[in-house]
């Protein structure tokens, strides 16, 4: 049985789209769960010090995290995402830098 993995999700909204970024975060995990990609864990959405929002939800499998990126439905929406907003890495936090960083929840 393969295993299920956790991401982090890193989105930096463009400027004056914060609006737009976070209803298509609303929309993401319905579509991931409506095409059968992620568990029933509750996705947690949580917001850095500089405004990056940080998705966390679990794929059910590697393959399932592969699927998401034939999906077209996923895709688009994705597309969607990266219109509004710039994908970043962990490092790009000034949380990285702490040992046991914090955030803000929203969800």
């Amino acid at each position: 049985m393969e295993s299920s993995s956790f991401a982090i999700a890193l989105y930096q909204p463009k400027e004056g789209k914060k609006d737009e970024l976070l209803k298509i975060i609303e929309d993401h995990t319905p579509l991931l769960r409506r095409e059968g990609l992620i568990t029933e864990f509750e996705p947690v959405l949580l917001k850095s010090e500089n405004g990056t929002y940080l998705e966390l939800f679990q794929w059910k499998s590697i393959a399932a995290k592969d699927a998401a990126h034939q999906s077209e439905q996923v895709m688009t929406l994705w597309e969607k995402m990266m219109e509004v907003a710039d994908m970043k890495q962990l490092s790009s936090l000034s949380e990285a830098d702490q040992l046991f960083p914090n955030f803000e929840r929203l969800k």
